[in-house]
């Protein structure tokens, strides 16, 4: 399948003020637009014109990225008060606006302003997060005094702690020096999320599904654990700068539309190799993949569960504590071993089906195939219903009814695809 390339992205447009992007809607912006969306402040402007791929830069300014260092301004809900607070101090020439402005400083990242018909000045871009209890004063009190309180952390506690602080540090520096990938799979409605442009953007971010691929290989393993139905981005970062973006669409496992805005660039023969590989793997060999890997999960949560019931002797005699409800501890994981039992007799069924299909599964194999696994969960559904709410039975019939009816959603994203409404992609496998 060939790569479409779309859109305008103009650095040199940029610089004279004429239209440099075109959003995926075919919408043109400026210099100004960028300028506007951050209130003027030029290098913030340019960052967000650098991070545009598909969306306007309103909408990118309110995911925004962690790269883009801007202050967040909040308001006092009990006074006047609003404040602007750096994670680094702001310039000099910043400050020289804030003063003209009539802010002052709290401190070296926090100003302060209660002056009717304020607002943050022209140059400064910043992120209103809202209204707060708390002045940043009262936020940092709080804070020692719950210090105060805490226990401190042993000697090997705080060397487990300084250690990871290394392995974490270590990791971004090694980042910083390789081209990485990150995968973004996006929500179906993105009409929705544009109409929440004027919103605060705080927190968009976190409710995309965003996963991160050091090479290649790691690229197509994450890739081939996206739904088989939803759109995704993957972007290039080298020294963690985006530098490349492709823009896809899964459909029935299978990725169906590729657009990118750079026609020459590293990324482009990198994704171009794992969509090939994605693509010559037959539906049915991928879900049947899928659900061994899914089935060998669940049996080492099973494992897990055994394990706690035979070490229950143990940990009693090491610690007694007469609040203990040694039924109940036994009974839990008994009860959760047994419904897992179900979930995995209902995949053991539909793996061993699946396995007896030709690779090419026609539409009616296909209808044949999904009524199968409705009627076995109709079957476990009565038998769940006819069981006594504590019996053995029952916990292993629940177990089964869940399955069937996932298996039958999951085989029809990868075999039915074109049954699906857009509101019924899923969001997890």
């Amino acid at each position: 399948m060939d790569i479409e390339f779309s859109g305008q992205k103009d650095p040199i447009a940029y610089g004279q003020n004429d239209p440099c992007y075109t959003d995926e809607q075919g919408i043109a912006y400026t210099r100004a637009d960028f300028l506007n969306v951050c209130n003027g402040d030029e290098q913030v402007a340019r960052q967000l014109f650098d991070l545009c791929y598909w969306q306007s830069p309103a909408f990118q300014f309110a995911l925004y990225d962690e790269s883009i260092h801007i202050p967040d301004l909040s308001h006092h809900r009990r006074s006047a008060a609003n404040f602007l607070i750096w994670r680094e101090a702001p310039t000099a020439d910043q400050q020289a606006k804030l003063l003209q402005g009539g802010w002052t400083a709290q401190d070296m990242h926090t100003w302060m302003t209660e002056r009717e018909g304020w607002r943050v000045p022209w140059g400064i871009a910043f992120r209103d997060t809202g209204t707060r209890d708390l002045t940043p004063q009262e936020t940092a009190e709080r804070r020692k005094e719950q210090a105060r309180h805490e226990t401190p952390l042993t000697e090997q506690a705080q060397a487990r702690y300084e250690e990871f602080k290394a392995d974490v540090r270590a990791s971004l520096t090694q980042m910083s020096q390789d081209t990485v990938y990150v995968v973004d799979q996006l929500p179906h409605d993105l009409a929705g999320w544009n109409r929440l442009e004027e919103t605060n953007g705080r927190g968009l971010r976190a409710l995309f599904l965003t996963h991160l691929a050091e090479t290649p290989e790691a690229l197509w393993e994450t890739l081939d654990r996206l739904p088989a139905n939803c759109q995704f981005t993957v972007t290039e970062l080298t020294h963690l700068r985006p530098t490349a973006q492709v823009k896809g669409r899964r459909r029935g496992g299978d990725i169906v539309q590729v657009r990118s805005r750079e026609k020459e660039s590293t990324l482009i023969p990198v994704f171009a190799a794992v969509m090939e590989r994605i693509n010559q793997e037959p539906s049915r060999e991928r879900l049947i993949r899928l659900w061994r890997r899914i089935y060998a999960l669940r049996e080492e949560g099973i494992a897990f569960q055994k394990h706690q019931i035979e070490w229950l002797p143990l940990q009693h005699r090491l610690t007694t504590n007469p609040f203990q409800d040694r039924q109940a501890e036994t009974e839990e994981p008994a009860r959760a071993m047994l419904t897992s039992c179900g979930w995995q007799s209902a995949y053991t069924y539909a793996l061993e089906i699946l396995a007896s299909l030709p690779d090419e599964i026609t539409e009616e194999m296909a209808r044949a195939f999904l009524d199968d696994m409705a009627e076995r969960h109709e079957e476990a559904r009565a038998a769940h219903l006819k069981s006594g709410p504590e019996s053995l039975w029952h916990l292993i019939e629940e177990g089964r009814c869940s399955a069937f009816s996932v298996l039958r959603k999951s085989a029809s994203s990868f075999l039915l695809p074109g049954q699906l409404a857009p509101d019924q992609e899923e969001l997890f496998l």
